[in-house]
């Protein structure tokens, strides 16, 4: 269930340029050579009908904050035109990885069809 809206939602983000993945709890950070998004699910509320996701903006050291800022902005945009709600976080940055980094919160409603499947990340055209 979830999984399906995750994918779709990175593929969403690849569809318009933006470098992305799929991030799960307790997995390993990649190494951060240029932008890229870090999606992943926080919360499936199947009786609401709510997904919420948290992409984490990754951008190294050398491009700067400014740089990880206008990928974030540009991710947000992204989400905003397919229907969800977006919060950009400050930026931080991650010692470990070397990078800059900012938290964009999304959520959107996601409707059950009648097979069980969910819909609603809609692929823009």
């Amino acid at each position: 269930m979830g999984y399906e809206l995750l994918k779709a939602l990175v593929m969403l983000l690849r569809g318009e340029g933006i470098s992305a993945g799929e991030a799960y709890p307790g997995t390993g950070a990649p190494a951060v050579d240029g932008p890229q998004a870090a999606v992943g699910l926080l919360e499936l509320d199947v009786p609401a009908g709510l997904a919420k996701f948290q992409v984490r903006v990754l951008s190294p050291r050398h491009l700067g904050g400014w740089g990880c800022q206008v990928w974030a902005a540009r991710v947000s945009e992204v989400l905003g035109r397919a229907g969800m709600t977006c919060e950009m976080r400050e930026m931080e940055y991650l010692d470990g990885l070397d990078c800059f980094c900012v938290t964009v919160l999304a959520q959107q409603r996601v409707l059950r069809g009648s097979d069980g499947s969910f819909s609603g990340v809609r692929m823009i055209t």
